[in-house]
């Protein structure tokens, strides 16, 4: 891949599973600093498999933009 975004920090919601996964692991195989947040019933087990994906400049956080909402 490229590093059409190196230098950039891109935050994912719904990075758990689905198009939130791939967008999350393309933009740190595109050189990004990544936020990934998901929340679902399996979310650990989830954002375990996004944490593997994209080691290194990668923040992963368990819970969704309307946590406690």
């Amino acid at each position: 891949m490229g590093q059409l975004l190196k230098g950039k920090t891109v935050i994912v919601t719904g990075a758990g599973g689905g198009i939130g996964f791939a967008t999350a692991t393309r933009a740190y195989d595109e050189g990004a600093r990544v936020v990934a947040t998901a929340h679902s019933e399996a979310g650990p087990h989830l954002l375990s498999d996004v944490s593997t994906a994209i080691t290194g400049t990668a923040l992963v956080v368990d819970g969704g933009v309307l946590a406690g909402a």
